[in-house]
């Protein structure tokens, strides 16, 4: 069952490294003003082919770092985003993710989603946007078939700062549950907390807990170290 978590950690965009030392933390402070800001929902820039970014993750269990994971967008559809994941350090499961155009996994190396993994967004965002998930979610390694349901709040902006700069973000909280479609097993529970900074299309920082038979087995988080997009 701790299956479940891995594939969910891989979607979280699951692994961790740590910043050289004397490098900044990062911080989240909420939006001080909204002078400058826009008013309304503002549509994120079009992802292009070699845009490329990078993120640290660190397991909250023990501090520790666990990966640097960089994602590089190889095929663009209508539909689809195709992105090849590499973590430094060695080889990764599930290292090519396709993703609709809201950031919604639709299948790794290892599931297929159906309609997608619900752990992407509603765009444009706005301060108090709310939506839900619900759909499936298939390992085709051992042919497990899970449901999963969810629902997400944008509960504010807030600026955030990392290794890879400061950023103007929506914070979005997450809580979805997935349970065998069979009935048989236990329930696992997914929480997450994400800033998502619409200027770069990027997930910026995210916490993610997840929780088998209502106990820890995967806590981490994953910041923005480097965004190197084709075109600026």
């Amino acid at each position: 069952m701790k299956s479940v978590g891995a594939a969910i950690a891989l979607i979280a965009f699951a692994a961790t490294s740590h910043f050289s030392e004397g490098q900044e933390k990062s911080a989240t402070t909420p939006a001080a003003s909204t002078a400058g800001q826009p008013t309304g929902p503002v549509a994120p820039p079009k992802v292009a082919r070699g845009d490329q970014w990078s993120y640290d993750y660190t397991d909250e269990s023990t501090g520790d770092p666990s990966a640097t994971m960089t994602y590089t967008v190889t095929e663009l559809t209508d539909k689809d985003t195709t992105v090849k994941v590499s973590k430094l350090g060695g080889p990764m499961i599930g290292a090519i993710f396709v993703f609709d155009a809201n950031w919604n996994l639709k299948q790794d190396n290892v599931w297929k989603n159906f309609p997608d993994d619900g752990l992407g967004f509603s765009l444009p965002l706005s301060v108090g946007k709310e939506w839900s998930s619900s759909g499936s979610n298939k390992n085709t390694l051992n042919g497990g078939v899970f449901k999963h349901q969810g629902k997400s709040k944008v509960v504010e902006q807030a600026k955030v700062t990392t290794p890879a700069g400061s950023f103007e973000t929506f914070k979005i909280v997450s809580d979805m549950k997935w349970v065998p479609a069979n009935g048989a097993g236990s329930k696992s529970e997914i929480h997450a907390e994400t800033w998502f900074a619409p200027d770069i299309n990027r997930i910026v920082k995210r916490t993610y807990v997840a929780k088998y038979s209502g106990h820890v087995f995967s806590q981490y988080t994953m910041e923005l170290t480097d965004n190197s997009p084709t075109s600026n």
